[in-house]
């Protein structure tokens, strides 16, 4: 009733009213204004506020506030939550989805490395409002030297993640676009990195994590830790392959989405390398696992479970961060 008699003070007859509560415009026209339009202004849903606009949708009506729903296509803002599934964030670590596009052969790029763009520009809006879902995006530095990314969100309306390089041996490039404006940026490290350079680093602004090597690579485990000591709650792993299997391997990824483009490339790098399945009944499966079309691509998300067999396998080393 008090914003309406103060537009009308101002001689305001009749409004287009920016909202997604239904609420506000029965309000103002019982209160004698002419509501010619009620616009809604959907935002790309983080992780921490899903359950928030979920309530405000179910209990007080309001319209779409996290955006039109996935199975209708990707749009500007769009509500990514079918395929992060029911995030329940370990006490101890993050929430790990892990995502990647590839062609129907398997590959994430050609035998060049070149990867742009194995998906459609549908696919890709979406895999932005992945990242402004999540607390922080994850490549290791092979993804940072051959393709250089931003890892920012730019195709959708929405708060970058912060974002996270695996670099055992510090190779990441001064110029290198992640270091850059636009969020922040952590460089996970070995304990034996080069302390001139991580001091270098830390005086640019840039986070830096030391954790114990593995051989080839980084303690996965204890990356995710200190990831979760840091606040992060939510975390998108992108890759490239040697992270993707490296992931998959440690058993420490919650939610998998797979994009396929209707391409086949032949030769070129496989999106997992060796898991050391020997038998069906050790293979990863997603039980709970939808299908989406998006754009000319499908997107397959579910929940992981490992199978096992009769002696249990034993766990291959961490190669995160190599490349």
């Amino acid at each position: 009733a008090e914003v309406a008699a103060c537009l009308r003070m101002l001689g305001v007859r009749s409004v287009r009213l920016i909202t997604n509560n239904p609420a506000k415009a029965e309000g103002l026209t019982r209160s004698g204004l002419v509501v010619e339009e009620r616009v809604p202004l959907p935002t790309s849903a983080h992780a921490r506020s899903m359950g928030y606009l979920r309530t405000k949708e179910r209990r007080l009506a309001h319209l779409a506030p996290a955006g039109d729903p996935l199975p209708d296509g990707i749009q500007p803002v769009t509500d990514v939550t079918p395929l992060l599934g029911e995030v329940r964030t370990p006490f101890d670590r993050p929430y790990v989805v892990l995502k990647y596009a590839q062609t129907l052969d398997g590959r994430i790029a050609t035998r060049t490395g070149d990867a742009r763009w194995i998906s459609g520009e549908p696919e890709r809006r979406m895999s932005h409002a992945l990242r402004a879902a999540c607390d922080a995006v994850l490549v290791g530095i092979g993804t940072v030297l051959t393709d250089d990314p931003l890892l920012t969100v730019r195709m959708v309306p929405g708060v970058s993640p912060t974002r996270v390089v695996l670099d055992r041996r510090l190779r990441i490039p001064p110029e290198a676009k992640v270091l850059g404006e636009g969020a922040s940026t952590v460089v996970v490290t070995s304990t034996g990195a080069d302390a001139a350079r991580v001091q270098d680093l830390r005086r640019s602004g840039v986070g830096v994590i030391a954790v114990g090597p593995t051989e080839g690579g980084l303690d996965l485990e204890q990356t995710l830790r200190s990831l979760r000591a840091r606040g992060v709650r939510t975390l998108l792993v992108e890759g490239g392959a040697r992270v993707i299997t490296s992931f998959l391997r440690s058993g420490s990824v919650d939610r998998l989405i797979v994009s396929l483009a209707p391409t086949i490339i032949g030769a070129g790098t496989a999106a997992v390398g060796d898991l050391g399945v020997t038998r069906m009944m050790q293979a990863v499966r997603l039980p709970d696992a939808s299908v989406h079309r998006v754009g000319p691509d499908l997107v397959v998300a579910g929940s992981l479970h490992r199978g096992t067999s009769s002696a249990e396998t034993e766990r291959a080393p961490d190669v995160s961060g190599v490349a």
